[in-house]
């Protein structure tokens, strides 16, 4: 994907890259064996600990935040942490499908991130792809913000490096463990998500062919501060709409909605 030099504008951008999105049906790996994936273990890639690498049959899976989940095909689960600051602790999983496409998909976060998304994990595994996820290198709630202060490397790891560093580490076990890269690598996620892919197309243009920014929450300053002017604003009752008046806001406005269909032919 080529550098972007231009300031974006995430107000207008939904898919800031476009690869061929469509991808080829999987193709089982016959060679792949528990032996394999547990082997995954012993690759040596600097600053990034594996803690575990397993064969995972298809069926539920019971992800660590108690979700049960069904995964449709059996797949290498790899944990492990990035370390790239002494301050750092980067948790990613990298899902690796024994019928594989051929491609790999990153996953996003929402709000302030802190949790692996392991239903996106299933989700684009069953698909095909190998596909990988981090917690953006803090475990929280992802509605939790406490953990930035103090530790300036852990907002760097959430700004940005986190989900590069995800993404190239999953790179390198994709290859080995299939014995090739990925074709074609892509990246689609929503909201905190959404920044992630502006972050990784405007910083690190090459980790991916194919990047979906949806409803990027992109400029977090301005961001948070007019939400908490909202909230301010609205602990005062005077200041809300009542309820009584609701009737004819609603009406009014699906009144502009039938104007607007007329003019533009009702398409349906």
């Amino acid at each position: 994907m080529k550098t972007i030099n231009q300031k974006l504008d995430p107000r207008a951008l939904v898919v800031i890259a476009v690869g061929l999105f469509s991808a080829p049906t999987p193709k089982p790996l016959a060679a792949a064996t528990a032996d394999d994936c547990g082997r995954l273990v012993q690759l040596q890639i600097p600053k990034v600990t594996i803690r575990n690498a397993e064969l995972m049959g298809a069926g539920t899976f019971h992800a660590p935040n108690g979700a049960a989940l069904t995964v449709e095909q059996a797949f290498c689960r790899v944990e492990a942490v990035a370390r790239p600051s002494t301050d750092s602790d980067i948790r990613c999983e990298v899902w690796l499908p024994l019928e594989w496409n051929g491609r790999m998909w990153g996953v996003g976060n929402g709000n302030f991130a802190g949790q692996i998304s392991y239903h996106g994990l299933a989700t684009h595994v069953a698909e095909g792809y190998a596909t990988v996820a981090t917690d953006a290198g803090h475990a929280a709630d992802s509605m939790d913000s406490t953990w930035a202060l103090g530790h300036a490397e852990k907002v760097t790891d959430f700004g940005h490096r986190a989900v590069h560093e995800a993404t190239a580490n999953a790179k390198r076990l994709v290859a080995t463990f299939y014995g090739r890269p990925p074709n074609r690598s892509y990246f689609g996620s929503g909201s905190d998500g959404g920044r992630e892919a502006l972050m990784e197309a405007q910083r690190y243009p090459e980790d991916y062919d194919g990047i979906i920014a949806g409803a990027p929450a992109y400029d977090w300053t301005r961001l948070f501060i007019a939400a908490g002017l909202m909230q301010k604003w609205l602990l005062d009752e005077s200041h809300r709409i009542p309820v009584a008046k609701l009737p004819a806001l609603e009406s009014a406005a699906l009144k502009a909605c039938d104007q607007l269909d007329g003019r533009q032919g009702r398409r349906h």
